[in-house]
């Protein structure tokens, strides 16, 4: 996994560690940290930049075409899904993300949204069976003119889109905003919109390294105890909080819950 992500994390990191200035927005600055994946001996050969805002340095955005990359990396290589990719494409204030099986994520800078045609589809790991195409389109005869046999294709969906979702994180006091053509979002939002629902990890930021991991990373699977990777993330100083991540985190925490509701009860928005 170490050389596969090393070429797409050296193009993050072109312009890492690197203050941005801009008249139109607020002040950003790059840091780079190192990246463990699931243990303390897996990780990437190139730390992964994260962006902090007006200073507040415990509160990590990251671009959203760079974490595209970095996910659509973790996805292939590290849970061997082959086909799984994200695309980037934006318009003004306005990002998408596409999926592999052609649903997407889109991204509204100006309004403080986040949309789906279908949550449930984009979220999904494997994109056999959820491809779509227009049954409409079909009309029921061959060139011969014969009627047609529909026959299963497990690349397709005959299925209607799903329920469209948009999140309003204005409503949460989230803000995403474009600056030089990238959209920048806090990292953590997009960990429990998208990447702990579709595969029950999350990239984790202590204040000095990145994780990819979830709450079985850390304890060490014969004994029960807390193992090295644990230490690792738990074993930077204690610090307070900033007045901006307290109030982030009472927004986010709402987001949170009706991930929750949604994914696990069918009772989200």
């Amino acid at each position: 996994m170490k050389k596969s992500l090393s070429l797409a994390l050296a193009v993050l990191m072109l312009f890492g560690m690197l203050p941005i200035a801009s008249a139109d927005g607020p002040a950003l600055e790059e840091r780079s940290y190192p990246f463990y994946i699931a243990s303390v001996e897996d990780t990437t050969t190139e730390p992964i930049p994260l962006t902090f805002v007006n200073g507040v340095s415990d509160l990590p955005y990251m671009d959203l075409e760079s974490w595209a990359e970095l996910v659509s990396e973790i996805f292939v290589v590290g849970l061997d899904l082959s086909d799984y990719q994200l695309v980037f494409t934006s318009d003004g204030s306005v990002a998408t993300l596409t999926r592999e099986n052609g649903y997407t994520m889109t991204v509204d800078a100006e309004k403080d949204t986040i949309s789906f045609v279908d949550y449930n589809s984009f979220l999904r790991r494997d994109s056999e069976d959820t491809m779509l195409i227009d049954i409409l389109s079909a009309c029921g005869f061959n060139e011969e003119g014969e009627n047609s046999l529909f026959q299963r294709n497990r690349q397709v969906s005959f299925d209607r889109y799903g329920r469209e979702i948009t999140i309003n994180l204005a409503d949460y006091a989230i803000d995403v905003f474009v600056q030089d053509g990238k959209f920048y979002i806090p990292l953590q939002t997009l960990n429990d919109i998208v990447l702990s629902p579709a595969c029950s990890l999350s990239i984790l930021f202590n204040g000095e390294a990145l994780f990819f991991a979830n709450a079985a990373c850390f304890v060490d699977e014969e004994t029960g105890e807390n193992n090295d990777f644990y230490d690792l993330y738990y074993g930077v100083p204690a610090r307070s909080i900033s007045v901006e991540l307290a109030e982030y985190n009472m927004g986010q925490n709402g987001i949170s819950s009706w991930v929750v509701d949604d994914r696990f009860y069918g009772s989200g928005w």
